[in-house]
């Protein structure tokens, strides 16, 4: 098995200190902006798990569907092995952390509204282990996704997609100020492409502005490839049907793959962040963070979140086969089909690509030419970075969180790329739009984010949780 991952990373003491010096004022950062959430009635809603309403939305026949998928689900059978054991302090820490850095429940990240599974150990039944726990705190606790879950989901979904080549229908978290990504959830969301996902990234990229979040995605996929070993996992669809969605069966070893891509990413040859054992250690034995729930309050909170989700799922499936469902750009963009909606003429050109001829096509870049297949990369590319502002609107409304500032050389040559990863050619990230669209909702306790005003179970306001 793999190394224990409650044991502190091996490095020089030189090293060491220099990450300690990144993880100091990232910890401040939580304990001084971002209170811990208040163990009291608000508490699910804080976290994104909305109140049961009746209206002409959700009627008493749909939730009792619900109930019935529910008792025979594998996550109500976790919560009943849940019941009769201690859940151990590597589940208790999860639950602590997901609320107060992310400001959701681990069922919000691993979850059906996204098309994740967890899929566990043979003999292990449905719940999570405590290795799986331990590298899922990590990856919450770590600054690289800027306490927004969406981007934590969007790098898992995309590292199981890589390990198993998934080149069939699968939806990829939509980021609707990224172009980029943008055009990726059009061709996951087609499956018709017939090209790996780490090639369906570069296709997209080409001649563009690289920002961080793709060049991490751009560091990922080969590891997952590697690490992968040809494990292509179960999904819920045929591999001869293209046109139904596939589920990601998540593993921990897609969790660990990932962990070693964040230990190993590099901007211009330095380190981008201290290693993900710190972080997660360094939190663990700060005061004033988070304090960790009662065991009841977790079950409860578990089964109410597992509940939420296929509400969710069964409601937005309803909302998409509803042809007078009128969704705006705004309240459509957690749905991967609804780039449907709004297909550019770059999108169909980069489809017909994807599914035509499968020589690399050349695209003018400067004075240089860059091929559309992952292996192809620029050796001498320039690296211009600029850092993403820690202040600007995140896809929920939410402010962005920290961000870990940029080495002190903005333009540098290019390292000699990994041996297992191709080389990272990035200039500055794409910009950043305000979202001043969110509407005002009903009056909330103090504290909590525009986000929470979004969870009115109407159609509309539900879709932007998908």
């Amino acid at each position: 098995m793999a190394h224990h991952l409650e044991k502190r990373a091996r490095m020089g003491e030189c090293e060491q200190a220099s990450h300690v010096d990144l993880v100091g004022p990232y910890i401040n950062h939580l304990q001084t902006a971002r209170p811990p959430i208040a163990d009291d009635e608000y508490l699910l809603d804080q976290l994104g798990v909305v109140d049961l309403q009746f209206d002409d939305d959700w009627t008493q026949e749909e939730e009792d569907r619900v109930l019935s998928q529910w008792v025979g689900s594998a996550d109500s059978v976790a919560l009943k092995a849940y019941a009769l054991c201690n859940l151990g302090k590597p589940m208790s820490d999860l639950w602590r952390i997901t609320a107060h850095v992310m400001r959701r429940t681990p069922v919000n990240i691993i979850s059906p509204g996204f098309g994740l599974r967890y899929l566990a150990p043979l003999g292990r039944g449905a719940c999570w282990t405590p290795s799986f726990s331990i590298a899922l705190g990590k990856l919450v606790v770590h600054p690289v996704w800027e306490c927004n879950y969406e981007n934590l989901v969007r790098a898992i979904q995309f590292a199981v997609a890589c390990r198993t080549q998934e080149r069939g229908c699968w939806n990829f978290l939509r980021h609707r100020f990224c172009p980029v990504q943008e055009e990726m959830t059009y061709v996951f969301a087609a499956g018709k492409a017939g090209r790996t996902p780490e090639v369906v990234l570069e296709m997209c990229i080409r001649g563009r502005q690289v920002s961080e979040d793709l060049a991490f995605l751009r560091h990922l996929g080969p590891y997952a490839v590697s690490r992968g070993h040809g494990q292509l996992g179960a999904s819920s669809a045929s591999a001869g049907n293209e046109t139904e969605t596939r589920t990601l069966s998540v593993r921990f070893s897609d969790l660990e793959i990932i962990l070693e891509a964040l230990n190993s990413f590099k901007v211009v040859g330095v380190p981008r962040y201290a290693h993900s054992d710190l972080y997660y250690a360094a939190y663990l034995h700060a005061p004033n963070m988070q304090p960790p729930f009662s065991r009841e309050r977790i079950l409860d909170m578990y089964e109410a979140a597992c509940l939420d989700q296929l509400r969710f799922v069964a409601m937005c499936s309803k909302a998409m086969s509803d042809s007078s469902c009128n969704v705006s750009e705004h309240d459509n963009h957690f749905l991967p089909q609804a780039a449907d909606r709004d297909v550019t003429p770059a999108m169909e050109r980069l489809l017909l690509e994807a599914t035509g001829n499968p020589q690399p096509t050349q695209v003018p870049l400067g004075a240089d030419t860059v091929s559309s297949q992952a292996s192809d990369v620029l050796p001498g590319a320039t690296l211009e970075l600029s850092s993403m502002s820690s202040d600007v609107s995140g896809e929920c409304g939410e402010s962005v969180g920290y961000r870990e500032p940029l080495p002190a050389r903005e333009t540098l040559a290019s390292p000699a790329p990994p041996t297992d990863a191709p080389a990272i050619g990035m200039t500055a990230p794409v910009p950043v739009q305000e979202d001043s669209s969110q509407e005002q909702g009903a009056r909330r306790p103090e504290g909590l984010t525009d986000e929470i005003r979004f969870q009115r179970r109407t159609r509309d306001h539900l879709l932007n949780y998908l």
